[in-house]
């Protein structure tokens, strides 16, 4: 349920505004692998129904980020100009 929530909270966030429609749902296991190694105490409280705190969802917010560079680094990319 966790990689759900992520991913959805991802989508919400706008962070996956630069991913390809038809990727979205592809990235829900590889996503939610990242953030249970990188953040399992946030997995934990997913999974276990608690709110997460501004402080959390910060963390998440980077994690998620992190994950997307990883997986895309040009997307992250400045632009040249």
């Amino acid at each position: 349920m966790a990689r759900q929530v992520v991913l959805l909270h991802a989508v919400a966030q706008g962070l996956l505004d630069g991913v390809a429609e038809e990727r979205i749902s592809a990235l829900e296991g590889p996503l939610g692998r990242a953030l249970e190694s990188s953040e399992p105490g946030l997995c934990e409280r997913i999974e276990a129904g608690e709110a997460l705190s501004a402080d959390d969802r910060d963390r998440l917010d980077a994690a998620i980020r992190r994950f997307l560079e990883q997986e895309n680094p040009a997307a992250s990319a400045e632009p040249s100009g």
